[in-house]
């Protein structure tokens, strides 16, 4: 999934939304986040939010030509946003970002989310699916950055985010599910101040997050 801004990849992650995991052709049933894999989903194990974590000893990681803006801290929180069975699944997401910068002490970047963005969750095959931004509610992630000496000062949105999802046990690797990005483009930014062309400037995101508790893309 595809951040509107240079430096909200890092946040988004989307915050904030991976590598490609081996995900299908989009399919025209139904999604639904379930605490166990099985087809099609129960009631009682459709998950209503899932809450993800960077991978521990990882960190998300921004690239463009300005500089590389790392964060220590990302936490991702999805809430079913009416149904928890659609299609495509409406999410409402919380997102926190903390320990960014582009100095050893992560600490000369802030990312806040001034409002929260909407995701889609689309199955794509078994036990793996689409995750990205919409122009309902894109969302307002603000970022800012001392670097060099230099101000940056960007508002972000999560409307052309893209990633792809693998559930829980999909590979050896995917431990309760994940989110992973692998150089993931980011598009523009809206500039409030400072190095204004920095908000603009072509970026790319890694990333690689995991569900607390395992989570499953089933219909």
């Amino acid at each position: 999934m595809r951040l509107a801004k240079t430096f909200g990849i890092v946040a988004l992650a989307a915050l904030t939304a991976m590598t490609v995991l081996g995900a299908g052709s989009a399919s025209a049933e139904s999604t639904a986040l379930c605490s166990t894999h099985e087809e099609p989903c129960e009631v009682a194990n459709q998950v209503e939010g899932v809450h993800l974590e960077l991978v521990k000893g990882t960190v998300a990681q921004m690239l463009s030509g300005i500089a590389t803006v790392l964060c220590l801290d990302v936490l991702i929180e999805g809430q079913s946003a009416e149904e928890t069975l659609s299609d495509p699944l409406e999410l409402d997401v919380l997102l926190e970002f903390n320990g960014c910068g582009s100095n050893a002490a992560h600490s000369n970047c802030s990312i806040k989310v001034l409002e929260k963005p909407g995701f889609l969750l689309l199955k794509t095959a078994l036990n793996l699916g689409e995750l990205g931004g919409y122009s309902a509610q894109p969302g307002v992630v603000n970022v800012q950055c001392t670097i060099i000496g230099f101000q940056v000062n960007c508002d972000l949105n999560a409307e052309e985010l893209g990633f792809p999802v693998e559930g829980a046990g999909h590979t050896e690797g995917a431990g309760n599910g994940m989110i992973v990005a692998h150089e993931v483009p980011t598009g523009a930014a809206e500039p409030l101040g400072g190095l204004e062309f920095a908000c603009s400037e072509s970026s790319e995101m890694d990333l690689l997050l995991e569900a607390l508790d395992p989570i499953y893309v089933t219909s």
